[in-house]
C-alpha cells in the first residue's frame, strides 16, 4: 500500500546545507465506505481527497475536494511559528496501524523536537480526525504555536462554482468571505476561532480544533 514517486522533496533547512541525495515521497492510500484518497511522506500531508458519496447515490455525488500538483504538500500540513524549517515540506516516516486504517506520520529535528501526526478516518461519518503531538527533546524549555494548513480544490474561473466558493469562520458570530474578495483582499478575522473552513456549492471542508 505504500508506493514510491520519483518527484524529489525540497530539501527541509534541517536537512542542508550539506549536499546530500534528495529522497522520493511515498504514498499511502486510504479508502472508507464514505472517503478515498492518498496521504504523503511530504509534510505527512493528504495529497488527494475524494468524497465518494452515500452508499445509495455512489457517482452522484462523488466530488474531488482536494488533489495536489505532483511533487506539493497536501492539506493538513502543520508548520511551527518561528521555526526556520517549513515541515510542510519536510519527509515524515510513515506508518500504518491498527487493521489499516490509521495513518501515522513522524518527523524528528535531532535535539530539537519530535513531531507525530495520526489521521483518524470516519468508516460511517464524514469526519477526518488528526492527532497532533509535540515533544520537547532539548534541554530547555519551549513552546510550539502551530499553523495547519487547509483547502477545498477551487473550480476553475470560468466555472459556474466559481462564485459560489466562499471562506467561512464562525468567532463570536459567523463570517463569511467569497472567493472573489478573497483573491483581491484576503479575508483576516480577530478573536477566538471555534471552527473555519471552505464552502464550494453543495461541499464543505470544516476544520474543527
Amino acid at each position: 500500500d505504500v508506493s514510491s514517486h520519483e518527484d524529489a522533496a525540497p530539501l527541509s533547512e534541517p536537512e542542508g546545507p550539506f549536499i546530500e541525495k534528495q529522497k522520493p515521497t511515498a504514498t499511502l492510500s486510504f479508502k472508507t465506505a464514505l472517503y478515498e484518497g492518498e496521504a504523503s511522506t511530504l509534510g505527512g500531508t493528504v495529497t488527494r481527497l475524494v468524497y465518494t458519496g452515500e452508499a445509495e447515490e455512489t457517482g452522484l455525488s462523488t466530488e474531488v475536494l482536494f488533489e495536489a500538483l505532483p511533487g506539493e504538500p497536501g492539506i493538513f500540513g502543520a508548520r511551527l511559528i518561528h521555526e526556520n524549517a517549513d515541515l510542510t515540506k519536510t519527509l515524515f516516516k510513515a506508518q500504518r496501524r491498527g487493521n489499516g486504517e490509521i495513518l501515522e506520520f513522524c518527523y524528528e529535528r535531532p535535539g530539537q523536537y519530535r513531531m507525530k501526526k495520526t489521521y483518524y478516518f470516519g468508516e460511517s461519518d464524514p469526519i477526518v480526525g488528526l492527532d497532533i503531538t509535540l515533544e520537547n527533546i532539548s534541554s530547555s524549555e519551549r513552546t510550539f504555536p502551530l499553523e495547519i494548513d487547509y483547502g477545498i480544490r477551487p473550480p476553475s474561473r470560468e466555472s459556474p462554482d466559481w462564485a459560489q466558493t466562499q471562506a467561512v469562520v464562525q468567532t463570536d458570530k459567523i463570517e463569511q468571505a467569497d472567493i472573489n474578495k478573497i483573491s483581491k483582499k484576503g479575508f483576516l478575522v480577530s478573536g477566538p476561532v471555534q471552527w473555519s473552513g471552505v464552502v464550494r456549492k453543495y461541499f464543505a471542508l470544516l476544520m474543527k480544533p
